[in-house]
């Protein structure tokens, strides 16, 4: 899906943006509650995500508590409202598992142009992401990328 919306971006000239989800503190959850409830967890996750998202954007499951977005026609101002209400969303998980400490680090990257890699388009999210790791976790970060 990423290759299409790349194509599309790049023969249309329109924004591109992919956000790089990862779980804080999941292996805490783990440890305490199991891996079984690790993996409800994670499937809970999802579901809200889904739900917080439009019905174009995609998201997917690209690691163990990691996710990609794909966000449709998006502008910075939108996709960062976004990536704080999956933030609240992930949060919001550790009323259910408590002594958790259930957050969400966001990284998200905007392109006016595109590479054509899908490494590359995901390697600028995955560094934004760890970015807000690095600042304290539970936050979202947006980087503008014009190459």
């Amino acid at each position: 899906q990423l290759n299409i919306e790349i194509s599309r971006s790049r023969r249309l000239s329109l924004p591109l943006c992919v956000a790089y989800i990862d779980v804080d503190n999941f292996k805490r959850l783990n440890d305490h509650y199991g891996h079984g409830a690790g993996d409800d967890c994670l499937r809970k996750l999802a579901m809200r995500m889904k739900e917080t998202l439009r019905p174009q954007d995609v998201i997917a499951r690209v690691g163990g508590d990691e996710f990609v977005v794909l966000f449709n026609s998006p502008d910075s101002d939108s996709a960062l409202a976004v990536g704080k209400r999956l933030v609240e969303v992930t949060d919001e998980l550790n009323l259910e598992y408590t002594n958790s400490a259930l957050s969400a680090s966001i990284g998200i990257a905007l392109y006016k142009n595109p590479p054509q890699d899908v490494d590359k388009v995901i390697k600028y999210a995955d560094n934004s992401m760890y970015r807000v790791k690095h600042a304290g976790k539970g936050n979202v970060e947006i980087v503008e990328i014009d190459e």
